[in-house]
């Protein structure tokens, strides 16, 4: 017998002997030498290589064989008294011992090998394969020839693996396929270390169940059923449980109920959090860098993306955009997303072509009715069931009309608050409060609160109201009721600066002797209580209204008026009144002339002021006079009565147009 055939059966013992049972351990003394550093097992995909057939002892080479024998490696470990457990343990049915012809070193060939690696924890992993190679040198181990490998639940088959003692790690660069209950997952290479548990597959895709835990709630519209992996670059697993993939990476989660649309997600790195006491289901899938997600909330990109499995929501943060099927497209800081209620929190939005459907409520088809709406800035909205419910943090918005080239609606707010009749269709109210501003057909209009009933469609403004309007350059008011259909008006406690009235159409020249004065174009409401318009144009106003007139030559005197009720007669294709008719205690102070009457009408035309019913009037001429009617001329400042009367006449006064 050889001095190799002595030392190898002194090291495994006779071999006809029986020995201990695969996964036991043998007393054995502290390894005193360091094994031989192995190549760590490489972290990046390789080309898939061709397994070697299992092992054989070459013709010639073999030096010594035994069956029915444990070969061990340990931990390198200092002195002890203590017996040290193995880190590894191979059992095959015959070994034979070669020589490896490139190092020298003496190594152990198997088959039908049986192994177990026994992490820190005592936690065991079984690899059955049908044969291998044994390098105690080296501390490393290779099985081959469709290799098992079983921790707990999990399976990987592969068609090699090298187990390095240095490491713990047990690695292939070949295909390998893991399965787990329903997780049924392939790979381009992968490496596992006992130690931590830590399981790496490349180029990883497949399925994760996650049915254990959903069967209780699989009604839940944000339940998942499965992780669809269909492309994946790096994928670790810790104790069974997938940790996080990346360099590039793109998922499904497959809904418990079979006919919703699975949510697609994608991003450079996905990581996925573990509840201790849930061992199938994610609790959390955090998205970073490149994100993408396809779902009910829509299409949506962004920076990064926490999805919260247990309560059903996902949050966007980082250059947020998307869109949907109700939505052209959408920027946004943050966006929050219930799965279950169909809720949404949305920060710093901007929205294009938001569809509104057709009216709800009891909103009539009009050319008022809007078709789509745009945010153009929105500091926080929050919708409940796809239907926008608050905006706040400052809000401007834009409604497009449903008619061919109406011009939109814009709507500014520091908040709004939106009204809907079921689901769909448009909203049939909004609630605007603070710095509310609304440009449309009725003009530019400011005030502290505006209230849209669309159904009606109305807009209501309150507090401290101002704004312009066609024929009114600046008002202020406490209330501006507005209809989009009839284009009616009604304003409280109107005040105004610069309304334009009527220039006369005839020119007359004044009489020999007399002045000539510049007619009057702009009009101030200094008082009105209650104002009517219809289309931009003036109806009344009324409860005691008072009116400044102001005269084309600046130097001249303006005329003021008072009256209980006065009428706005607008003529054929005029933008500015054409007549203005008072009734009620008309009191008239013009340049040189004081009148009060019953009524008194304005004519733009004429330039002529008519005063009737219980008139009296003062004049550098006629003082304290009553009459019947009284006719003052706004250019040339003459005079006409009819029925004249006074205290004082001045006769030395050429004759004035009067009638007896």
């Amino acid at each position: 017998m050889t001095l190799a055939a002595v030392l190898f059966i002194a090291a495994c013992g006779p071999s006809k002997e029986e020995s201990p049972a695969a996964g036991t351990s043998t007393p054995a003394a502290p390894s005193k030498s360091v094994a031989t550093a192995a190549p760590a097992a490489s972290t990046e995909p390789a080309a898939a290589a061709t397994p070697a057939p299992a092992p054989t002892a070459p013709a010639g080479e073999t030096v010594a064989s035994s069956t029915g024998t444990k070969l061990r490696f340990f931990r390198d470990v200092l002195e002890s008294d203590q017996p040290q457990k193995p880190s590894f343990e191979l059992l095959a049915d015959r070994f034979a011992m070669t020589v490896d012809q490139a190092t020298g070193d003496n190594v152990y060939v198997v088959e039908k090998a049986t192994a177990v690696a026994y992490g820190e924890d005592g936690t065991e992993t079984r690899f059955e394969a049908d044969g291998g190679t044994f390098n105690d040198t080296t501390k490393t181990t290779q099985l081959t020839g469709h290799v098992v490998c079983t921790t707990g639940t999990q399976r990987v088959e592969m068609q090699d693996v090298i187990w390095t003692n240095e490491s713990m790690t047990a690695a292939t660069q070949n295909p390998v396929v893991v399965s787990d209950g329903e997780t049924k997952l392939q790979a381009g290479s992968m490496e596992y270390n006992t130690d931590t548990r830590t399981l790496l597959l490349h180029a990883l895709s497949g399925a994760v169940s996650l049915a254990d835990s959903q069967a209780a709630d699989a009604a839940d519209a944000g339940s998942f059923q499965f992780i669809d992996i269909t492309k994946g670059g790096l994928g670790e697993f810790v104790d069974g449980q997938l940790q996080h993939i990346e360099d590039g990476v793109a998922i499904a989660l497959r809904p418990a109920d079979p006919n919703a649309k699975p949510m697609q997600l994608e991003a450079k790195k996905i990581v996925f959090g573990w509840d201790a006491e849930q061992r199938t289901k994610p609790k959390t899938i955090a998205l970073d860098g490149g994100v993408s997600v396809d779902g009910p909330q829509g299409l949506i990109t962004a920076n990064a993306a926490d999805l919260n499995l247990a309560g059903n929501s996902i949050e966007f943060s980082g250059n947020v955009q998307g869109k949907s099927e109700s939505i052209e497209s959408f920027d946004a800081e943050r966006i929050t997303y219930d799965m279950n209620s169909g809720d949404s929190e949305m920060i710093g939005l901007v929205a294009r072509g938001i569809k509104l459907g057709a009216p709800g409520g009891d909103a009539k088809n009009a050319a008022t009715d809007f078709s789509s709406m745009n945010i153009e800035r929105a500091g926080r909205v929050v919708s409940s069931g796809g239907q926008v419910k608050t905006m706040s943090g400052g809000v401007n918005i834009s409604l497009t009309p449903s008619a061919a080239g109406a011009k939109p609606m814009k709507l500014n707010a520091g908040d709004a608050t939106f009204a809907w009749s079921g689901a769909g269709g448009q909203p049939t109210a909004i609630a605007m409060r603070g710095s509310v501003r609304v440009d449309g057909p009725q003009g530019a209009i400011h005030a502290d609160r505006a209230d849209f009933d669309l159904a009606k469609k109305e807009l209501v403004f309150s507090g401290k109201v101002n704004g312009g309007l066609q024929q009114i350059e600046r008002f202020d008011a406490d209330k501006f009721t507005y209809n989009l259909e009839t284009g009616e008006a009604l304003m409280t406690n109107l005040t105004a600066k610069g309304l334009a009235i009527a220039n006369p159409t005839e020119k007359k020249e004044p009489a020999e002797g007399e002045k000539k004065k510049a007619g009057y174009s702009r009009m101030d409401i200094v008082r009105a209580p209650e104002v009517s318009i219809t289309g931009q144009q003036l109806n009344w106003m009324r409860g005691g209204v008072e009116l400044t007139m102001h005269p084309d030559d600046p130097k001249d005197q303006p005329i003021n008026v008072k009256s209980q009720e006065v009428r706005f007669s607008q003529g054929e294709g005029a933008n500015a009144p054409q007549r203005v008719v008072m009734s009620g205690g008309v009191d008239v102070q013009a340049p040189e002339v004081s009148a009060a009457s019953d009524t008194a009408d304005l004519n733009m035309q004429s330039n002529k002021l008519t005063f009737d019913g219980n008139v009296k009037v003062s004049t550098p001429d006629f003082q304290n006079a009553t009459a019947r009617q009284f006719v003052y001329d706004l250019v040339t400042g003459r005079p006409k009565f009819v029925g004249l009367q006074s205290d004082v006449i001045d006769v030395s006064k050429k004759e004035k147009d009067a009638q007896p």
